[in-house]
């Protein structure tokens, strides 16, 4: 997370290569490959465009048990800005938001309530389906599994109850 004093550039530059979630992994061609496991880093590449920690507004999705999803939103921007509808002067979220989202109702009015929070925030369209994408395969690894279909019979077996029900 940006500090709200230094610049996402500079915090890039100081921490690119010495922080606690970055991790080698070797590759079939030789090369490294830089890989981050850092909170709201919805990628797990390490750049300055997928850091968490340089960003100064993030997302992120997560799994809460015993099942459902928590939104987290970090800001470091404290703007100031006017409202539309009353032309009064405002201040902008800032600071940590979290919001608990159960497993019971539909997940399409889960899906509203990440955007509608999207939208409070301003997050960026990139990290919202990065987001929505997490919440997806969240929502999916909850559902029950389903039942196995019955094996199908092969043709030899048709032919022989076929054969079984005419001679009833």
């Amino acid at each position: 997370m940006a500090a709200s004093h230094h610049g996402p550039d500079v915090i890039w530059s100081t921490i690119k290569w010495h922080h606690a979630y970055l991790r080698k992994q070797k590759q079939s061609r030789g090369s490294p490959a830089y890989l981050s496991s850092e909170p709201f880093n919805l990628n797990n590449v390490h750049s300055r465009g997928g850091s968490g920690f340089t960003q100064e507004k993030a997302a992120t999705v997560n799994f809460r048990k015993p099942s459902g999803l928590t939104l987290s939103i970090q800001t470091s921007i404290n703007k100031k800005r006017v409202s539309k509808r009353t032309g009064k002067l405002r201040k902008s979220p800032y600071g940590n938001y979290e919001t608990q989202l159960g497993n019971k109702g539909d997940i399409r009015a889960k899906y509203a309530v990440l955007k509608k929070n999207f939208r409070l925030f301003g997050i960026r369209p990139k990290q919202q389906d990065l987001v929505l994408a997490r919440a997806s395969s969240i929502f999916r690894s909850q559902l029950p599994p389903k039942a196995k279909k019955p094996a199908k019979k092969s043709r030899k077996e048709i032919l022989a109850l076929r054969k079984a029900a005419a001679k009833k």
